[in-house]
């Protein structure tokens, strides 16, 4: 109840303007067994940092309640169960998510058995399926990479926890947008497993310092964000806090398509941050713009955000001068430290267009044949 209490508290502190980050994404290694399409740090992947330096930065760091811990593969770590339990021992965390690839099933269930022991409130994994075998197994790079990652889905959601969220991660790139509602019925029917409501979309953004990737490796405007205006929402199993942020995500996703600016003001260094395995702090995963080796500040995120670097960077980011984004990762903070003006914006999105007024008969355009 402590950890619901701070996390609701850091919420509503982020809606009035907080500059403390509640939420951080951090990550751990870029080592990896898949050899993806849309994304190169397979090619010379960093190991991150040591069990010992993780544990002093999350105890410099006891304010976090949100920490998504992500790669690479972060659940092929060695030492990924004592990464997240230095995590929930040092600091106040409530939610804690991370992504997988799930092409090691068994270890996956057993990690994540272990993660349950710990006095964590809740735990959220998105397991990769970006579309049917075929597509999938192409943008994996790995023959047999959809059998392992449907194995590993169904495992997890076998644990029955309450604490447990299991999702499955469909992220639109160059390689998967050519009919968005195909794949994705496509990938329903080869996956009878899935519910439609378990789906998690995600677009694939350029961005070099967290995939190494390039500019055409992200989807097509028009027609993925078409597709997320007609379906991406989907229907709602339960009103849950996430299924509310995933309707949320899904309807703004195509106002950032049409723009490719961030539907609402950017919670990048107040709300949120993110960490490379390094422990250089950036904005978030979508700007290249390294900003300092959080080393020099003691691992300490409130003191980094008020460096003259971290602030001259959030300037830029209210000022609209950056490359513009709608992850996850950095939409669901905005979403959270901002409830009223996305609201708001939502009830602009589903407003439905005035009728167009007739013209009088004297201002009509003349009739030809």
């Amino acid at each position: 109840m402590k950890r619901l209490l701070a996390f609701a508290t850091d919420a509503a502190r982020a809606n009035f303007g907080r500059t403390r980050p509640f939420k951080l994404t951090f990550i751990v290694t870029e080592v990896c067994s898949c050899r993806c399409a849309a994304c190169q740090l397979w090619r010379a992947p960093r190991p991150g940092p040591g069990l010992d330096e993780v544990r002093r930065f999350f105890a410099a760091n006891p304010h976090l309640s949100w920490l998504n811990l992500s790669g690479g593969e972060v659940v092929e770590h060695p030492c990924f169960v004592d990464l997240v339990e230095a995590a929930v021992r040092a600091t106040r965390v409530y939610a804690l998510d991370f992504p997988t690839a799930g092409q090691r099933p068994e270890e996956t269930e057993q990690r994540v058995r272990a993660v349950l022991e710990l006095p964590l409130p809740r735990l959220f994994v998105t397991v990769s399926l970006d579309g049917p075998p075929a597509v999938h197994d192409r943008l994996r790079g790995l023959p047999g990479a959809f059998e392992r990652a449907g194995d590993t889905f169904r495992r997890l959601r076998a644990l029955g926890s309450r604490r447990l969220v299991v999702r499955a991660g469909l992220t639109f790139s160059s390689w998967n947008d050519a009919d968005p509602a195909g794949l994705v019925a496509d990938l329903l029917a080869a996956a009878p497993f899935l519910r439609r409501e378990d789906l998690h979309f995600n677009l694939a953004h350029h961005a070099p310092h967290c995939y190494r990737n390039r500019r055409v490796d992200v989807p097509d405007d028009r027609r993925v964000g078409e597709f997320l205006a007609r379906h991406g929402a989907g229907r709602l199993a339960r009103a849950t806090p996430l299924a509310l942020l995933e309707r949320a995500y899904a309807r703004l996703s195509g106002d950032y398509l049409a723009t490719r600016r961030c539907p609402l003001p950017c919670a990048a260094l107040a709300a949120s941050a993110y960490v490379d395995p390094e422990l250089c702090l950036f904005p978030c995963a979508s700007w290249d713009r390294p900003l300092l080796d959080l080393r020099q500040f003691d691992y300490s995120l409130a003191r980094a955000v008020r460096s003259t670097a971290a602030r001259a960077a959030r300037r830029e980011l209210r000022a609209g001068r950056c490359p513009g984004c709608w992850t996850p990762c950095e939409a669901f903070p905005s979403l959270v430290a901002q409830v009223l003006p996305a609201a708001l914006r939502l009830c602009r999105a589903r407003r439905p267009a005035p009728a167009a007024r007739p013209l009088p008969p004297e201002e009509r355009p003349c009739e030809r044949a």
